[in-house]
Formats: structure tokens, sequence, C-alpha cells
């Protein structure tokens, strides 16, 4: 679970980069966190999806593990 770990690590540093870079305008803001998570998260969580489903035939269904996994 270390290579999750990884993937949502990525995650929060595009949203500490949006915080950094943080106009005074709120409008602004939400622009600009929206343009950074459309840019640099989505293609993220589409690796860690696709990553999450190369894991889950490895992992036993019922263990805690498993189930995170397979939950919608």
């Amino acid at each position: 679970m270390h290579q999750a770990l990884a993937w949502i690590g990525l995650l929060y540093k595009v949203e500490r980069e949006a915080k950094e870079r943080e106009p005074t305008d709120y409008d602004a803001f939400v622009r600009l966190r929206h343009e950074l998570r459309a840019e640099r998260s989505r293609p993220i969580f589409e690796q860690f999806y696709a990553w999450l489903e190369a894991e889950l035939p490895k992992i036993r269904p019922k263990s805690p593990i498993g189930e995170a996994i397979s939950t919608p």
C-alpha cells in the first residue's frame, strides 16, 4: 500500500500548490484550483485508478484492503 500512499501524496501536493498560489479574489482562487485539478490531479487519479484495477486481482476480496478497493 506504499504505492497508494504515494499517489495520494501527489494529490495533496497539487492541493498545496493551489493554496500557495492563492489569489486574493475568491472566484479567481476557485478557477485556479479547478484548473490545477483538471491539469494535474486528473492524470494522477487516472493512473491511481489503473493501478488499483491492476492490484485488485492480487488481493483477497474479503480483506480490508480488498473491500476498500472494490467499494464503489
